[in-house]
């Protein structure tokens, strides 16, 4: 574990009240190979309620389908299904039939109401009923609707999950759709230790579940605690929205689970009295622990680092250390901070005074001395869109509906040190998908030589004689059925890449295959950026990605 304490300002004059930013970086080890990671005890509980008839229940089956493809002898799993009832579709097992699960998985069918709270605490029961140290034991919970069946009280709820967090078990929840409680299922993931996500859309199911998986296959510590003590520790604020205890002299921020290269930040704001001397001053003390996993078992570790400043007679302002680092967490967490208190005022219908402060957090962004850096200046548009739209908004609208989980989703993600996710939520949900294109092109028009691709997004995938339209926000391809793409030849897992849109480019990635994707005859690794005449092998197959509706040639590949 490395840790990082940094100033916005170390600098400050005398006889003035000082405001103090102090960024705690705190980055994990390096990722477990995978004979070395710790085995995994999940329970994955599904909303099958009427309401998610159709692609949700579609989308729904291929995501837990591709979690048992990708879960490892070691790793136990139960999958839990409610609506009225609560019922166990597969008891807790080792993944070694995944075949035989996977038919399951495929049979879930939807209907009835939504029970809640009894599917998330049968598979609470599932994942305590063989709870080990050296497991990572989490509940993984998707729904789509409000929970009016069971226990539906918002708080009872969180409390129930910070409880079962302290006994071992963390939960992470999955929104699916506009009609779920964003509130209940931000604050029972934040109480609970694992993550929040929303899914706009049923087709970015599998690939969140992946998301989610990736992290939890990746883990190299828990329970990471960062507290401060101290003079001045009273003074303490987080911009954050990590779980926060009192200590004697103190507080504490329970940051949850640390994955390999992970980066998490802290931002505290620390008030402190005007100081009438000149010289150093100690303002607090920043502890930093987890227990980090190892393949030997676990070890307590922890990081001690000092808070000091300078007080200056000739300091007019504050002055010297001043880290643009910090001024960008600082600022990205104001706008998450407005947005929501632009929330808990639309939802007093005062869209114009919602609509007030966004505005206000994005003029200080654009006042600022680090406007210019690329991610505040698409912060303070966005924060000018989001104000735009509220102010065309009325109360209880369908549309409010969705900005509200927007604005809420994105206040949490960037609250907890996902800020990335934020960002991609915005293109996913501002960017128009363009359609796919259908015209029939002349054929004197040719594929792009696949050993020079353009730089222009493709639009089909031909494999075979056939043209695959590239117009969803994703496609599978692998052997099983659920795919888009089925490829069913040797050497070709059944959930082997995705390809993924994110505004105006496309993205393909090994989901965990066998035998790897490979780009243009380099294996291909992480998210790839797929351009006009690339050309993928998937085993023995190769699909040319173009641009194209109708190449003239339509022979299978491979032959000649």
């Amino acid at each position: 574990m490395q840790v990082e304490c940094a100033l916005e300002y170390d600098t400050f004059p005398l006889n003035h009240p000082i405001r103090l930013y102090v960024m705690v970086l705190v980055r994990g080890e390096t990722s477990p190979n995978a004979a070395k990671r710790r085995p995994l005890n999940l329970s994955l509980v599904v909303d099958r309620s009427g309401s998610m008839a159709g692609a949700k229940i579609d989308y729904t089956r291929r995501a837990a389908a591709m979690l048992v493809q990708n879960l490892g002898l070691n790793d136990t799993l139960s999958v839990v299904l409610y609506n009225d009832e609560v019922t166990t579709l597969l008891p807790p097992e080792k993944v070694q039939r995944k075949d035989i699960i996977n038919q399951q998985v495929q049979r879930i069918t939807p209907s009835g109401a939504t029970n809640l709270s009894g599917g998330w605490l049968e598979g609470v029961k599932w994942v305590a009923q063989g709870i080990q140290s050296d497991q990572t034991n989490r509940v993984i919970l998707i729904s789509d609707g409000l929970a009016n069946r069971g226990v539906t009280d918002t708080e009872k709820l969180v409390a129930f999950a910070s409880q079962k967090y302290a006994e071992g078990v963390s939960t992470t929840t999955l929104g699916l759709g506009d009609d779920f409680n964003e509130d209940l299922l931000i604050q029972m993931a934040n109480a609970g230790g694992g993550a929040y996500y929303y899914i706009e859309t049923p087709e970015m199911l599998p690939s969140i579940m992946n998301e989610e998986l990736s992290g939890l296959l990746s883990l190299v510590g828990q329970n990471l605690m960062v507290s401060v003590t101290g003079p001045y520790a009273s003074g303490v604020r987080q911009m954050n929205a990590y779980v926060e205890d009192l200590l004697a002299g103190g507080k504490a921020y329970r940051l949850g689970d640390l994955f390999g290269d992970e980066v998490k930040a802290l931002v505290l704001e620390v008030q402190v009295p005007p100081i009438a001397h000149p010289g150093g001053v100690n303002v607090a003390t920043v502890r930093v622990e987890y227990d980090q996993l190892g393949d030997k078992g676990t070890t307590h570790v922890a990081v001690e680092r000092e808070i000091n400043l300078t007080i200056s007679r000739e300091a007019t302002l504050p002055t010297h250390a001043n880290n643009p680092e910090v001024t960008q967490q600082v600022l990205l967490l104001k706008a998450a901070q407005a947005r929501r208190k632009a929330v808990v005022l639309a939802d007093e219908g005062k869209f114009g005074e919602a609509s007030q402060v966004l505005e206000q957090a994005g003029v200080e962004i654009r006042e600022s001395e680090v406007s210019g850096i690329d991610a505040l200046r698409d912060e303070s548009a966005a924060l000018s869109r989001e104000a735009e739209a509220l102010k065309a908004t009325s109360d209880g609208s369908d549309t409010y509906r969705q900005q509200r989980k927007l604005m809420q989703s994105q206040a949490m993600y960037t609250m907890t040190s996902r800020h990335n996710e934020t960002v991609i939520l915005r293109r996913r949900t501002e960017t128009p998908t363009e359609p796919p294109h259908t015209d029939v092109l002349s054929s004197e028009v040719e594929i792009p030589p696949t050993d020079k691709p353009t730089s222009e997004a493709p639009r089909f995938a031909r494999y075979g004689d056939h043209n695959y339209p590239l117009g969803a926000d994703e496609i599978h391809i692998g052997r099983a059925v659920e795919n888009t793409i089925i490829i069913n030849d040797r050497g070709v897992s059944r959930y082997h890449c995705v390809v993924r849109r994110e505004g105006n480019t496309l993205t393909i990635e090994d989901i965990g295959s066998t035998n790897g994707t490979m780009v243009n005859g380099k294996v291909s690794k992480g998210r790839q950026l797929l351009r006009n005449g690339d050309v993928v092998q998937i085993g023995e197959a190769k699909v040319i990605f173009h641009s194209n509706s109708e190449p003239t040639d339509t022979r299978p590949l491979g032959q000649e």
